[in-house]
């Protein structure tokens, strides 16, 4: 199985460049939306050399029109692909109203057409954070898989046997 290392956050171009060379440039990275900076940003930090680099797009906080922009930017500045995550649904004091648009299936619907359409190069893969578990869960990978999904992205420690050829495993890199 496929390992990407995960660096959820990014807060500095120092700080990516530092978590590489911890983790080692040829590995497989996928980098998060939770810091300061968005995934975007890694090429400007030198960090697109080595492996795979994928970007995380976590729908909770997108619309429709910004989780396209984020598909399609992410595929001109160089990334491999994408992994789409719904995000942790809930509201902390201070923070806007969460937008709930997308959930993943919609939003693997829209980085497939973008695909078809060639807006996204073939080989720019889609990933999906899948839940494991109950049957219903089985059921969901199911349907990524058979509705365009290249790929499960599933924590360190889980698995779906009947996808084990479709997993990668999301390895979170802690400092």
């Amino acid at each position: 199985m496929q390992t990407l290392y995960y660096i959820p956050a990014l807060n500095t171009t120092e700080h990516i460049a530092s978590m590489l060379s911890d983790i080692g440039p040829e590995k497989e990275i996928l980098f998060g939306e939770y810091g300061a900076m968005l995934p975007l940003a890694a090429p400007a930090a030198g960090a697109m050399n080595g492996g795979k680099r994928f970007i995380e797009i976590i729908l909770s906080n997108k619309n429709r029109d910004l989780a396209a922009a984020s598909l399609v930017s992410a595929a001109q500045l160089g990334f491999d692909g994408v992994v789409i995550a719904s995000g942790v649904f809930g509201k902390k004091e201070g923070m806007g109203k969460p937008v709930y648009d997308l959930d993943p299936s919609q939003a693997l619907m829209l980085a497939t057409t973008l695909r078809k359409q060639k807006t996204l190069p073939e080989k720019f893969t889609i990933g999906i954070r899948t839940p494991t578990g109950s049957g219903a869960a089985h059921e969901r990978a199911r349907f990524f898989i058979e509705n365009g999904a290249d790929f499960l992205a599933l924590p360190e420690g889980a698995s779906i046997p009947e996808f084990e050829d479709k997993t990668v495993i999301i390895k979170e890199y802690k400092r």
